[in-house]
């Protein structure tokens, strides 16, 4: 289950990275860091919180 989660993660960075926004890469990388470590309690739905986050962010960003 938890190499599942981190697959899910590094796909989202990777999505992430080809934005060329260097703010956001920094700002999504602590946030994936601090809720990999949540995610051990939260599980599924951590995850789900994440990409919601990265969602919003990249679409309210020009």
């Amino acid at each position: 289950m938890q190499s599942n989660i981190d697959k899910k993660l590094i796909v989202g960075f990777f999505c992430v990275s080809e934005q060329k926004n260097e703010n956001l890469i920094q700002l999504l990388a602590l946030l994936g860091y601090l809720l990999s470590v949540k995610l051990r309690q939260t599980g599924f739905w951590g995850l789900q919180m994440m990409q919601k986050a990265i969602l919003l962010t990249l679409s309210s960003t020009p």
